[in-house]
């Protein structure tokens, strides 16, 4: 029998990745029933697979506030409003040098409430960030994004306080490991000579059926209370969801049964998503963009239907969009040969877009900053620390 191959993996690699991908957490016994093997197979597999850097390897790191840590494969992804934070996505465009992207880039690394940023190319220069912070602050550190246009590193910033993201990450299950290729064809032809692009096709047959609500407004007011263990702990997950509890047992002065507690807790409530790296190139997936815009007024295409698109998954590959109602951002990783039909739909229903090649390489997502938030005051948002401090650093 001859073994199916997807790129650089066998057919139990595969579905081993794409059972992690779904479960990062699921134990090797757990994976080992669904793929049909030994769950000794599963981890030789698995610490091969890291080998390979197809997942990412274990390393050691020194967190400047909590000291040397193990990162894995999986880290926690919190979700801001559970906490009382709304997430700014900010992209600063039209950067001229070298000098003021370095500026830029530094100021995110100071700033407390840094969540990402990665650089982008277009026109010229752009950073794409985000900052998770308390309502209450939002008007104070738009005072920030005021003074970086005004000392010119960048001739413009866009701003969209979206309370949620549409789209989701890649589905594995659409990559046809015989063809090593997507699942997902052209569509049918609109004129001689000519066909709609594969977008072009997906919307036409999304867009009769798309619901006519606009999902729920999720308001950065925290339903849960939490403390600053909590916090500490939460930042240990962004750091690495695979906790020892017995180490972290005598870090934090709790018995492993507390912390054990404290961490379900904390996932339930906090943080439920894990998220898997691993090498996206396997899977062709080697092109990232953004795409930024407005809505046309009068056209299909607008904030309601833009979220249940990205929702319906009918393009399976990673999409992550967020919208004011008025301004989208758009971050994409496809094949090299779906992007252009993404920015041409784009292009053909909305208007001033702008389209970015990211530079992967310069992405960085900050841990969980636990030290913003205080037992008596809460959120620290005065301008102080959400402005002048940051600023004067780049200075």
């Amino acid at each position: 029998m001859a073994t199916v191959r997807t790129g650089n993996l066998d057919l139990k690699d595969y579905l081993i990745l794409l059972t992690l991908k779904q479960q990062p957490r699921l134990s090797n016994a757990k994976i080992a029933e669904r793929v049909g093997v030994a769950p000794e197979t599963v981890r030789l597999r698995v610490r091969a697979l890291k080998e390979r850097k197809i997942l990412r390897p274990d390393r050691r790191i020194n967190d400047p506030l909590l000291g040397e840590r193990t990162q894995t494969e999986i880290e926690a992804a919190y979700l801001p409003s559970r906490l009382g934070l709304v997430r700014h996505h900010v992209l600063f465009s039209e950067i001229d040098t070298r000098d003021k992207l370095n500026a830029l880039k530094q100021l995110c690394d100071v700033h407390p409430h840094t969540h990402y940023r990665v650089v982008a190319f277009g026109r010229c220069a752009a950073l794409y960030t985000q900052f998770d912070l308390p309502p209450r602050g939002e008007s104070t550190i738009k005072k920030l994004y005021d003074e970086v246009e005004a000392r010119g590193l960048c001739a413009k910033y866009m701003l969209v306080d979206s309370r949620y993201v549409s789209g989701g990450g890649a589905d594995l299950e659409r990559w046809d490991i015989k063809r090593s290729d997507w699942d997902i064809t052209y569509g049918r032809k609109s004129a001689i000579g000519t066909r709609l692009s594969r977008v072009e096709a997906l919307w036409a047959d999304f867009i009769e059926d798309c619901p006519g609500n606009m999902p729920e407004d999720e308001k950065g007011v925290a339903s849960e209370p939490f403390d600053a263990l909590d916090l500490q702990l939460l930042r240990e997950l962004t750091i690495n969801s695979k906790v020892n509890y017995k180490e972290l047992s005598q870090v934090y002065g709790k018995d492993p049964t507390t912390i054990s507690r404290r961490v379900d807790r904390i996932r339930e409530k906090f943080a439920p998503l894990d998220v898997l790296y691993y090498d996206r190139s396997v899977f062709d997936l080697t092109y990232p963009q953004i795409i930024a815009g407005r809505f046309r007024p009068n056209d299909e295409l607008n904030a309601r239907t833009f979220h249940w698109f990205l929702q319906s998954g009918r393009m399976p590959f990673e999409t992550k969009g967020v919208t004011n109602g008025s301004d989208f951002i758009l971050f994409t990783m496809t094949p090299p040969s779906f992007a252009p039909e993404l920015s041409e739909f784009f292009w053909e229903h909305t208007e001033h877009v702008e389209i970015f090649q990211l530079q992967l390489d310069s992405s960085y997502t900050y841990f969980f900053y636990h030290e913003n938030w205080f037992p008596e005051a809460g959120w620290r948002v005065d301008e102080e620390y959400m402005v002048n401090g940051p600023l004067s650093e780049i200075e």
